[in-house]
């Protein structure tokens, strides 16, 4: 009946993840994309290395326990004593640890723990961080891993220092101005290049003062090696998949379960304040491993994944599925045309004028006198003269003619739909009626600020056309609903209304 809910056998929606081919799921329907699936890296190619910053770390040790792709691991540190190999038995075989004493400033020893790898492949991590289960590491068809990144210009690197600062030291180092930033935890090395790039950065630090003299900030870093590696493209070939981090769903190997000590150099860009934030990301739920029942106890969350599980913080606000809402906006544009009037007169004038003329016509007869016996016939010519007068009178006749010419405004609406989904952790539009604008509301989410101007969460509800009131300020609460009044809406003066709806 509900084919979306988190644990539905129908539908399985794993969006972006980054997923290994091998991995078979129980829903009938896979919903992904085919370019996020990869191969899990061949386990007999990889190393582990771990920089020990503990007296004890059995704790890392108990969590290589569990499913990780790691049959080798090389553990470093300053306080080891007692040198030896052993083996350990995991969820997916055998796994041969090494420990090994080193010494030195955390400039090189990176370096000198890849120095030890004879595997194609290395990672690195340290005892800060336990290994995650169950974890794969993803690579493709040739053999290329997975580089994870984030956009150097983005708002997850320009908070932190530390990203930036490894950026400019990856340029200064090897002349290679880098686009992204990639975590050192969080790449996969070939174990052969990461050796050629530590004795070209071994080079450039004879020239420069001591790490304790902050003649430079930062160990061996991803950004270093990726610099150093496109600086290198002539010769070595760039055999990575590039992924970010921020549209794709990517899984360390490493879980923070304490945070890094505050590094007091005056160069330092790892603070008290760092320290705090490391701290405060750190998740006790997430140190239980493939134990349910330990999850629960501790009042944390188990979310089935990958045939296994992960524990999690548990939710402070249940996510439900929530169905779009349809929001329909109307543009009205005026157009207006001026009514005019035109007048026109047309006049004619003739003038008056009298005429007259004499005629004279002459009529001549010729007699004729005939006798009969019974009648006698006679004619006889005349003159008559006859006296002509015309008078013409033509008055002034003007016509006057009135044309009008009257345009009527015409009006054409618009209607323009929008469908918006209102996604988890965002707030829905505030109650109103029709005389309340309350569009600029649309989603927005907790925790967002007026003055970030990017993410305006306080808002601005004003009237809608054809209304007048004062706006009122809005904010989307932690609990995911606008806080606030609307504002009072009464229709506005006829005068009021043509105006706001003419535009010119």
């Amino acid at each position: 009946d509900s084919p979306y809910r988190g644990d539905s056998l129908l539908i399985g929606n794993y969006a972006n993840t980054l997923m290994n081919s091998s991995f078979e799921g129980v829903e009938f329907i896979r919903h992904g994309s085919s370019e996020n699936i990869f191969e899990e890296i061949d386990d007999q190619e990889v190393t582990l290395g771990v920089l020990s910053q503990h007296r004890d770390f059995s704790f890392f040790e108990e969590s290589l326990r569990y499913a990780h792709p790691f049959r080798k691991v090389i553990i470093m540190g300053k306080w080891i004593t007692n040198q030896t190999n052993y083996t350990i038995d995991t969820m997916r075989g055998e796994t041969h640890i090494e420990t090994r004493r080193g010494t030195g400033t955390a400039g090189m020893l990176l370096c000198r723990l890849a120095s030890l790898v004879t595997t194609r492949y290395v990672v690195f991590t340290d005892t800060h961080n336990i290994i995650t289960s169950p974890m794969s590491i993803l690579v493709d068809g040739r053999g290329f891993p997975v580089l994870p990144y984030v956009p150097a210009s983005s708002w997850s690197c320009q908070q932190y220092s530390s990203c930036t600062s490894e950026l400019e030291e990856a340029e200064l180092f090897f002349g290679v101005q880098l686009q992204y930033h990639h975590d050192t935890h969080e790449t996969v090395y070939y174990t052969d290049l990461y050796q050629q790039h530590c004795a070209a950065r071994s080079t450039v630090l004879r020239e420069l003062p001591k790490y304790s003299q902050c003649g430079y900030v930062h160990g061996p870093t991803a950004d270093g090696y990726i610099a150093w590696l496109l600086s290198q493209q002539d010769a070595v070939s760039f055999d990575y998949v590039p992924r970010n981090k921020q549209q794709v769903g990517f899984r360390s190997w490493g879980t923070a379960v304490t945070p890094h000590p505050v590094d007091t150099r005056t160069c330092s860009v790892y603070g008290a304040s760092d320290f705090l934030t490391a701290q405060g990301n750190i998740s006790a739920c997430a140190a239980i491993l493939e134990d349910p029942g330990a999850c629960h106890a501790a009042n944390c969350t188990w979310r089935p994944i990958f045939g296994s599980g992960k524990c999690i913080d548990t939710p402070e606000v249940t996510f439900t599925l929530r169905i779009p809402e349809l929001y329909t906006t109307t543009t009205t544009t005026a157009t207006v045309t001026a009514t005019s009037t035109v007048s026109t007169t047309f006049s004619s004038t003739s003038s008056s004028s009298s005429t007259s003329s004499t005629t004279e016509s002459s009529t001549t007869w010729t007699s004729i006198s005939t006798s009969t016996l019974s009648s006698t016939f006679s004619s006889s010519s005349s003159t008559s003269t006859s006296t002509s007068t015309t008078t013409t009178v033509t008055s002034t006749t003007v016509t006057s003619t009135t044309v009008s010419s009257t345009t009527l405004s015409s009006t054409t609406l618009s209607s323009t739909t929008e469908t918006f989904t209102v996604l988890p952790g965002q707030c829905p539009l505030p109650v109103a009626d029709a005389s309340v604008d309350v569009m600029d509301c649309l989603g927005k989410i907790p925790g967002e600020t007026c003055e970030d101007f990017q993410w305006c969460s306080a808002l601005k509800v004003v009237c809608a056309a054809d209304y007048e009131g004062l706006p009122t300020t809005l904010t989307c609460g932690q609990s995911e609903v606008f806080e606030g009044d609307v504002p009072t809406c009464t229709p506005a003066a006829p005068e009021l209304q043509d105006l706001a709806s003419t535009s010119f």
